[in-house]
């Protein structure tokens, strides 16, 4: 096949290779080798065939969507529930798990979505009713900031004042307190928000 540059049209080239990796946050690394043709005259170089890294690219993805759903399955969730939830066909995920399909692009998105807000599923699950969706973003971030409260167990926040965990009560129970109080206000889950809006006021 005649070959012509596309940036001078001269028809003198070389080919060489290189290696590289392409990586998924989720799917992990793959390295591929890409052929390289560049023109004698003008130097300007392009892949030669990208089908390597189509395959790949193909790959990482599938390996992201089920790596994903592995971690799903580890906390509780069922295949079932998953395809009931998102309104996928029964044994979808089977027939991606043994190669007989793969996940489409916006499939990919959404399971990338819900690993990093796995609440989304919950909402899916209560068929994306507003209200309830609203209720489990809320009740989900806020087990988040305790969680984080409890990580760091005293730390300044809240314009000056100080957040107190009390391990002897109920982990989702936080007493707040100020640099010239000691700690004396027990604030509950549904008072913390109120609270935090407060002392930003």
């Amino acid at each position: 096949m005649n070959y012509s540059c596309p940036a001078c049209g001269s028809s003198g080239f070389y080919e060489s290779h290189k290696e590289t990796i392409l990586s998924d946050n989720y799917g992990g690394e793959i390295q591929i080798r890409i052929e390289i043709r560049k023109c004698d005259i003008c130097g300007f170089s392009h892949e030669v065939d990208d089908k390597s890294r189509k395959e790949a690219v193909t790959k990482l993805k599938k390996d992201a969507v089920l790596n994903i759903i592995d971690y799903l399955s580890e906390n509780q969730k069922s295949i079932a529930g998953i395809e009931r939830a998102l309104g996928l066909p029964q044994r979808t995920i089977a027939k991606w798990k043994n190669g007989t399909s793969s996940p489409s692009s916006a499939a990919v998105a959404l399971f990338k979505f819900i690993k990093v807000f796995p609440w989304l599923l919950d909402v899916a699950d209560n068929d994306f009713c507003y209200e309830e969706g609203q209720r489990i973003q809320l009740k989900n971030a806020t087990d988040r900031i305790i969680e984080q409260i409890m990580e760091e167990k005293n730390f300044e926040a809240f314009s000056g004042n100080y957040i107190t965990i009390d391990e002897e009560k109920d982990s989702r129970v936080i007493t707040f307190s100020n640099k010239e109080t000691t700690p004396n206000d027990v604030k509950k889950e549904d008072e913390y928000l109120a609270y935090k809006e407060v002392m930003e006021g």
